[in-house]
């Protein structure tokens, strides 16, 4: 007997607007980032986003201790808020372009 090969369901693709607004709406009012990249499927770099941004604030806590973290807590926060949804928004936007590559590979 000859078996048919399968094919991988396609993933739909993924809003670039919501990417960004998971990354926003969490890393503003929680201060956990990294889910718009988890909702894109890039989960590991969502989880080291999400663990790297929690180990920067507890050293910039333990800088406040020499006043230095004052300046580098909020600059962090800045950075993430900035950054993140910008990759996020990129990441999102590539699985669509991905998916429209794939599916026109498979129509072929």
């Amino acid at each position: 007997m000859h078996e048919t090969p399968r094919r991988p369901a396609p993933v739909p693709p993924k809003d670039p607007t919501a990417a960004v607004l998971l990354e926003l709406l969490p890393g503003f009012l929680i201060q956990t980032f990294g889910v718009g990249h988890l909702y894109a499927g890039r989960v590991l770099r969502g989880l080291f986003i999400m663990f790297g941004y929690w180990i920067l604030q507890g050293i910039n806590l333990l800088l406040c201790l020499v006043l230095i973290g004052y300046l580098t807590l909020p600059a962090t926060w800045l950075l993430f808020m900035i950054l993140s949804p910008i990759v996020a928004a990129r990441t999102a936007g590539a699985s669509r372009t991905e998916m429209a590559w794939v599916a026109s590979e498979w129509a072929s």
